[in-house]
């Protein structure tokens, strides 16, 4: 365990990246790299960074560095000032002065997830330190509030940002990263937005790069049982999307029952997308359960080269196969001797050994860190 302390787990993604193929004898290799893990937090009340954690230690994880993200072209309060502005404006309401952007270091984000760019990067192999400092990555942001055609609602779910996909590149200095290019959802989606929304983010093939929904957006046209995984092409800046099936939440399962009886109470959502080595996305699944109260904690495959993905009309389902039942397995939460709280990270150390974290929702003076937990598959 890692005493993070106040700090909420959100996404994590590791190196050196696991591939179908072994290199070419005599050719590039990073075996000689201990593996690090790029880990994000989903706390705006704090500096938006990237902690890396070595992961070559037999005694355990150790953090290497943070790195500070920053933005000093102003590109998210600029994305956030006309997104408050077009809502305003479709609510009928008054144009508010926004607040002065805060100082570069002083950056704070919702991340839900993180990912390296995989397409066209050139990595200075020679230097010591982790590749990753040499990289680009994507970093999804939570939106918060709710919009009913493109209009705010009143009191505690009024809309203040909306979900945001981040490109973050290196400033130069090792030490930090800064944000390249802010990207938003689709106009006739993001006027719907509803509370969960991004939460996970993986580069897949042909440089496309996939982001989940934590649950579905009824008003956006999303059955009850679904939510969606939306493809995003950098290229042409292009969306298209799929729905996924959510488990259910099962209240006669065996063991304590949940004082949560609706649907409404008792959920099932995405927490973490993960690129596998033979190309397939891995998707967390969970429930909002405490403890021993968890009924759906699993981790799918999904075969995303196979789907044809659509900007609009009826979207294709996506078809999931398990991977692995972290309840049925048995990993329990060291510290308090239960289900693990809320797993929320996921990154892939092989082809069958995966790295999960749980989140501690940033609990102010926790002491009892947060556990990384090592899967094997088979």
């Amino acid at each position: 365990m890692f005493p993070v302390g106040d700090t909420a787990i959100s996404g994590a993604w590791v190196e050196p990246e696991p591939l179908v193929e072994p290199p070419a004898p005599g050719g590039p290799t990073d075996a000689r790299r201990e593996p690090v893990a790029y880990v994000v937090q989903d706390s705006d009340r704090d500096p938006a960074l990237v902690a890396v954690f070595g992961l070559g230690d037999p005694a355990g994880p150790k953090l290497l560095e943070p790195l500070q993200i920053t933005d000093p072209q102003g590109l998210i309060a600029g994305t956030f000032a006309a997104a408050q502005a077009r809502v305003l404006d479709a609510s009928g309401l008054p144009r508010t002065e926004p607040p002065k952007p805060r100082a570069a270091q002083q950056l704070s984000l919702d991340m839900e997830g993180i990912a390296a760019c995989t397409e066209g990067v050139k990595l200075d192999t020679e230097s010591p330190g982790p590749l990753g400092y040499g990289r680009e990555f994507w970093v999804v942001c939570e939106g918060k509030g709710h919009l009913v055609d493109g209009r705010t609602v009143e009191g505690k779910g009024a809309f203040r940002r909306p979900n945001l996909l981040l490109k973050l590149a290196p400033d130069g200095t090792r030490r930090s990263l800064m944000v390249r290019s802010v990207f938003e959802l689709p106009g006739e989606i993001a006027r719907h937005q509803e509370t969960y929304g991004l939460e996970g983010v993986a580069s897949g093939p042909k440089g496309h790069v996939y982001v989940a929904f934590q649950r579905g957006w009824p008003r956006a046209g999303d059955p009850k049982g679904f939510t969606r995984v939306g493809r995003f092409n950098p290229d042409d800046q292009s969306w298209a999307f799929a729905h996924y099936p959510l488990d259910r939440y099962a209240q006669n399962a065996p063991g304590p029952k949940s004082p949560k009886s609706s649907d409404e109470e008792a959920w099932v959502g995405v927490s973490e997308l993960s690129r596998a080595p033979d190309g397939r996305l891995l998707v967390l699944e969970r429930d909002n359960q405490r403890g021993d109260l968890a009924r759906v904690q699993r981790i799918y495959a999904v075969d995303v080269g196979a789907m044809d993905f659509r900007g609009a009309g009826p979207l294709p389902v996506l078809k999931k196969e398990l991977v692995y039942d972290i309840i049925d397995n048995g990993v329990r939460d060291p510290r308090y001797g239960v289900s693990i709280r809320k797993p929320e990270a996921l990154g892939v150390l092989g082809a069958h050994q995966l790295l999960l974290l749980a989140d501690d929702d940033g609990k102010r003076g926790s002491k009892k860190g947060t556990p990384f937990f090592f899967l094997r598959t088979r």
